[in-house]
């Protein structure tokens, strides 16, 4: 397992900006340089295809052809860009077998709506076989991806097509990783269907990693006090422990470099351990 980006929206740096977070990240590089979010759990499964797909691919030196599944959180761009159907579909050579993209059935509607039954985009021909399809998932219903069992459940974090954002539970062989971005502060339902679960790894987001209150409970995205409070609530009700692995991700370029939020994480008088992620982390595979 890989991340492959770890910023939210903007990027570390910013490319239109001049603030101390990305004027370090232009001078150090390394594990402060960040790509928008995206994780890869084998060569035929990844979560979000976003805006820097392309440019994750090459860096890491991946082939995209055996991909056949992307969990996707929600639509927007820093999480999905439209044009990998695109540019799937435009391949001289590959396999024939379309690309499942999963999504909360407001999006596919959105899809269905705006992209599918408008022959003019030529989008008809992009979504659908040999070159993808769309499958809606629901809340709390199981699927099988390849060899997972998914568990779609509900973030706080809207889009202009979708209520909620949809985070995955994902278990293989006795073992779960919890990817939970754009999330917010989780909702109760998702505190009980992660209820003892004890999770193998936890991945969630950071997105505003300052030292004051700036987002609420209600908000769509978490600062670092909100998402050390979820980490306490996960805590105990047993969906994670001590033994689980712990990464924040998807942050922004907004009061922490990677070096003082990784300090941060690492002064924290908590039984459970939280690192910060980087583009580039590898992580054993599941089960």
């Amino acid at each position: 397992m890989k991340f492959l980006g770890t910023s939210a929206g903007e990027g570390i740096p910013d490319p239109f900006c001049t603030c101390p977070i990305c004027e370090n990240a232009r001078r150090v590089g390394g594990k402060e340089l960040r790509t928008r979010s995206s994780f890869l759990l084998d060569e035929e499964t990844i979560i979000d295809l976003g805006a820097d797909y392309f440019a994750q691919a090459r860096d890491h030196g991946l082939r995209l052809d055996k991909l056949r599944t992307v969990l996707l959180t929600h639509t927007h761009d820093d999480h999905f860009n439209y044009t990998f159907f695109w540019e799937r579909s435009v391949k001289r050579a590959g396999t024939g077998e379309p690309l499942t993209v999963i999504l909360s059935e407001e999006g596919k509607r959105y899809f269905d709506e705006f992209y599918v039954r408008s022959p003019a985009l030529g989008s008809e021909r992009l979504l659908s076989p040999p070159n993808a399809v769309l499958r809606a998932v629901k809340p709390g219903v199981p699927f099988e991806a390849g060899p997972y069992r998914v568990t779609p459940l509900r973030g706080r974090h809207s889009t202009a097509f979708e209520k909620n954002s949809t985070n995955y539970l994902v278990e293989r062989n006795g073992e779960s990783l919890y990817y939970a971005l754009d999330s917010g502060y989780f909702t109760e339902e998702t505190f009980e269907a992660l209820r003892g679960r004890r999770l193998t790894y936890f991945i969630g987001e950071c997105t505003f990693p300052v030292d004051f209150d700036y987002m609420t409970r209600e908000s769509g995205h978490m600062d670092k006090k909100r998402f050390v409070e979820n980490l306490d609530r996960l805590y105990e009700i047993g969906a994670i422990d001590e033994k689980t692995k712990i990464y924040a991700t998807h942050i922004s370029p907004f009061g922490s470099t990677h070096e003082t939020l990784s300090a941060f994480f690492a002064s924290l008088d908590r039984p459970y351990r939280a690192e910060a992620a980087y583009d580039g982390l590898e992580l054993p595979a599941l089960g």
